[in-house]
């Protein structure tokens, strides 16, 4: 099942992604094999899910979130 998620790192912030594989998604942030790790802290927490029926549908949502997110910093 695709996934829409959030994860929320030590340092307080917060990381937009998608995934067909949203347990082995999450094993692979934890164990430090992602870019997020860097700029998030060493700690991840799961802090929002969505299930979607496609990956055609989980993508989108990633990149609008990551855009509000960019309009928010600028």
């Amino acid at each position: 099942m695709p996934w829409a998620y959030i994860l929320q790192g030590s340092s307080g912030r917060h990381y937009f992604g998608s995934t067909t594989k949203l347990l082995p998604r999450l094993e692979q942030h934890g164990n430090g094999h992602t870019h997020s790790n860097r700029r998030l802290g060493e700690t991840l927490e799961l802090i929002a899910a969505l299930g979607l029926g496609t990956a055609e549908q989980a993508r989108p949502l990633e990149m609008k979130q990551k855009k509000i997110r960019a309009l928010r910093c600028s």
